[in-house]
C-alpha cells in the first residue's frame, strides 16, 4: 500500500485497506485462539491498534504483514498478562495448600498449553532458545541478528529449527 500525500486521503485509503484485510485478520485470529468469539475480540483489538498507530505505517511495505505482526504481538502480550495475573493470584492466596482455591485460580485451556510450551522452550539449547524467545517477545529477525551479532540467515534458521524442536516435543 502506497499512501496518498494528503492526510485525509491517507485515512480513507487506510480505512478501506483495513476493511479489505479484516477477513484475513479474523482467520488468522481463529488460528491463534481456536475460539470464534475470542478471535473477534483479537481482530477488533488489532484493528483499533492499527488505526491508532497508522501514522507509523511505512508506505510501500505490506499492510497485511504489518497487521499480522500487530495481532501476533497483541496475542502474545495478552497471554503474558494472563499468566502474570494468575501467578499473582496464586501467590496472594491466603491458604496456598488449599487445592480447591488453587484449582480456581488456574483456569484450564490455552494458558496451560502455553506453560508446557515455555517448559519445552526452556529446555532447548541456548543457541536456539535465545533467538526464539527474542522472536516471541516481538523482535524482528534483523533486530535479533544485530543483538546476537549473527547473520540474519543464521537467525532465521535457528528460529525455524527451534520451532520444529518445540513442535516435536509437544506432539510426543
Amino acid at each position: 500500500m502506497t499512501p496518498p500525500q494528503d492526510p485525509s486521503l491517507f485515512d480513507r485509503h487506510f480505512e478501506e485497506e483495513l476493511k479489505v484485510q479484516s477477513n484475513n485478520l479474523k482467520q488468522f485470529a481463529i488460528k491463534f485462539t481456536g475460539c470464534y468469539h475470542t478471535a473477534n475480540d483479537l481482530t477488533q483489538e488489532t484493528i483499533i491498534r492499527a488505526w491508532s498507530h497508522r501514522s507509523s505505517f511505512r508506505g510501500g511495505s505490506s499492510l497485511k504483514s504489518w497487521l499480522f505482526a500487530i495481532m501476533r504481538n497483541t496475542f502474545i502480550n495478552e497471554f503474558y498478562r494472563k499468566a502474570k495475573r494468575k501467578k499473582r493470584q496464586t501467590t496472594e492466596m491466603d491458604a496456598p495448600g488449599d487445592a480447591h482455591a488453587l484449582q480456581m485460580a488456574v483456569e484450564p485451556g490455552p494458558a496451560l498449553v502455553l506453560k508446557d510450551v515455555w517448559r519445552v522452550i526452556q529446555r532447548l539449547p541456548k543457541v536456539f532458545r535465545h533467538p526464539l524467545t527474542l522472536y516471541i517477545e516481538g523482535y524482528k529477525y534483523r533486530e535479533i541478528a544485530k543483538l546476537l551479532k549473527e547473520p540474519i540467515g543464521t537467525i532465521k534458521h535457528r528460529i525455524h529449527f527451534a520451532r520444529k524442536l518445540v513442535a516435536v516435543s509437544i506432539n510426543k
